[in-house]
């Protein structure tokens, strides 16, 4: 029972109501615990894994306060820089009124670093007319007009970009509008583009929930925007027709590829895969068609049995021989080309020749004999042996 000492009396109270028990004001923590530990349906195991989820719960909702609030601060912090920019700029656009003509006030205000309120604009994961309008947006807060955005925009673009701007015309590179123009015709996403971003478009740590509805809203309005959807009618069709999508072999998008993204109409797009699977299907059958047929046909006919009128009837029913044949069936036997070395003899190698291999002389063994006498005397108990060796 000690893990009911790991969390706190508003814990021991929340997994009191949890099992069912009834809990007044002012009980103590001792109080509680006896309360829990005394019920009859009290099973340890169990009160111990609600207990530590109750205190995990508690934890998850305090941390995400605390993100919360770092967020507010975070921002708080952010618009109070924002303002201290803006009172800064402010103060020198009206300090260079005073003392100097509008030419010497678009070098002032164009020591304003936007950096600070505005990121880079990056190709590879921002979208370019989202960015304009934030760009726009926070230009028109400080009070900057738009015959000097130019330069605050070339700061704010990567330098590949700058080039191709640099690359126009003289006064079209100093037209806003223009230069607006060509940036969306360029670096717009397109429609399938938008569509991937809206399905898998993911939340990062940095931003906020707020921060990420609005992203997943900006690229859901440019998926409708470039397909020209407005009615409740035409956005339920693409609904329809994205989920076909989904379900459609890879085959199937490689052969509608150059399109693709401008098929939106579910019965058009049902018509067109229809009319694609039933060729599909009929080239298969050719192609299977072909690979089954013979590359060749054997020029052999068979005829049924009749009398020959020739002097030389051939055999009934056997293929005519043909030059091939001819050609293999006159071709003379080859011979053995084994032959002894020695002397000649065909069929053998020299090692083997009966001829020219002697046969080995048997060897004769001698067996030698010996010869032995024995001789005894009866009056003499010594007796006297005779060798012979032969």
């Amino acid at each position: 029972m000690v893990y009911l000492g790991t969390g706190r009396k508003h814990d021991l109270i929340n997994l009191a109501t949890e099992l069912g028990l009834q809990v007044t004001e002012g009980l103590k923590v001792v109080e509680l615990k006896q309360l829990i530990t005394s019920a009859e349906s009290y099973d340890e195991e169990f009160t111990k894994n609600l207990f530590k989820s109750i205190i995990d719960e508690r934890m998850a909702v305090a941390a995400e306060k605390k993100a919360e609030r770092l967020a507010v601060a975070a921002e708080k912090e952010a618009e109070r820089q924002f303002e201290l920019e803006k009172s800064r700029i402010e103060a020198g656009v009206s300090r260079n009124m005073t003392h100097a003509n509008s030419s010497q006030e678009v070098t002032d205000q164009a020591k304003f670093d936007l950096s600070r309120i505005l990121p880079k604009f990056n190709p590879k994961e921002d979208e370019i007319g989202l960015y304009l309008t934030m760009f726009e947006r926070q230009l028109k807060f400080v009070n900057i007009p738009e015959t000097n955005w130019i330069p605050y925009l070339i700061g704010s673009l990567p330098s590949e970009i700058n080039q191709m701007i640099v690359k126009e015309n003289e006064e079209d590179s100093k037209d806003y509008a223009k230069v607006k123009e060509m940036l969306l015709k360029r670096y717009r996403l397109t429609t399938d583009r938008f569509r991937q971003l809206f399905v898998q478009h993911r939340k990062s740590v940095e931003i906020t929930w707020k921060d990420y509805t609005f992203e997943l809203k900006s690229y859901f309005e440019g998926w409708t925007t470039e397909l020209n959807i407005s009615t409740f009618e035409e956005l339920k069709e693409l609904i329809i027709a994205e989920q076909i999508k989904r379900r459609i072999p890879p085959e199937f998008k490689e052969h509608f590829v150059d399109y693709w993204s401008e098929l939106n109409k579910p019965f058009e797009l049902s018509e067109k895969l229809d009319a694609y699977e039933t060729v599909k299907l009929g080239m298969k059958k050719h192609v299977s068609a072909i690979v089954k047929k013979p590359f060749f046909k054997e020029n052999v006919v068979f005829h049924p049995e009749k009398k020959c009128k020739t002097s030389h009837p051939r055999e009934v029913n056997q293929p005519r021989s043909n030059d091939f044949d001819k050609s293999v069936s006159s071709r003379p036997e080859r011979k053995s080309s084994i032959r002894c070395y020695g002397c000649g003899y065909p069929g053998f190698i020299q090692s083997k020749c009966p001829k020219c291999t002697k046969p080995k002389e048997e060897l004769k063994t001698v067996v030698q004999s010996i010869k032995l006498y024995a001789a005894e005397s009866p009056d003499s108990p010594s007796s006297s042996i005779c060798l012979t060796v032969c």
